[in-house]
């Protein structure tokens, strides 16, 4: 019997229940994740695929179903406390850092991710300082020499390098990618996805990553997942998926 890094069983969310608004966006969702796993996950606006990562990072609690972490259940921790295990990256490079806290305060946050706010203290002494000096230095943009600048100050596409670094400086158990480069320039969307490749890879992180990008979800990891109407319509494995092209994939949104 397989022991999977992370399950999904039989989930379902539904908004606004009971009002004319009200909307299913999780129809049952199941899904299994072997330990080093790279999934991308594709669909159309509506499909559930941030509902899916807001779910699993317990953004809110879910309907219906259970999510198994290493064969543990965790639907019924808070955010918080889901923390300590899951790394999140946001579409959004002003969100996960505190932008009037400086680089190095910021990493030092990421270090005791999960502990209440209260354990949490701004001071970083010179070992840390010389620590996340080795590892900002990793990403190649010179900002290793900026440790006390406010992050605030940083353009867009080093602060989500940042806010990369931080969500894996604890290696999760798993890492969720929410878009992370569909606010940034084509350029910068590139090295980020390129560094991002780098440290999933060189941690052997299992992550799952929302893109928009099907150039993307073909390049990058080892299975790539479809949704549609809040369920999952096709799943790929690396054989499979090599052998599709853009074209095929776009072709698939209309059927």
């Amino acid at each position: 019997m397989t022991a999977y890094q992370f399950e999904i069983q039989h989930i379902h969310q539904t908004f606004h229940k009971g009002t004319a608004n009200e909307h299913h966006v999780l129809k049952g969702i199941d899904l299994k994740v072997k330990k080093g796993d790279f999934i991308c996950l594709i669909g159309g606006n509506g499909s559930g695929k941030s509902t899916l990562l807001n779910a699993i990072s317990g953004s809110f609690p879910i309907d219906e179903g259970k999510l198994l972490l290493k064969q543990k259940e965790i639907q019924s921790l808070k955010e918080y406390q889901r923390a300590k295990f899951i790394g999140r990256v946001f579409q959004d490079p002003n969100l996960g850092t505190s932008p009037r806290m400086t680089i190095a305060e910021n990493l030092s946050i990421a270090q005791k991710r999960g502990a209440k706010r209260s354990f949490i203290k701004r001071a970083t002494s010179s070992n840390a300082v010389k620590q996340f000096s080795k590892e900002v230095e990793m990403l190649e943009l010179g900002l290793e020499n900026r440790l006390n600048t406010e992050i605030g100050l940083l353009s867009g596409g080093q602060r989500q390098a940042i806010t990369l670094l931080m969500s894996v400086l604890q290696k999760p158990e798993l890492l969720l990618l929410d878009e992370h480069t569909a606010a940034l320039d084509p350029k910068i969307a590139k090295f980020i996805m390129k560094k991002t490749n780098e440290l999933i890879t060189k941690q052997h992180l299992t992550a799952m990553m929302v893109t928009h990008n099907l150039q993307d979800a073909l390049s990058y990891g080892n299975r790539l997942i479809m949704m549609q109407a809040g369920k999952i319509v096709l799943d790929l494995n690396q054989t499979e998926k090599e052998k599709m092209t853009v074209e095929e994939l776009y072709q698939l949104f209309s059927q």
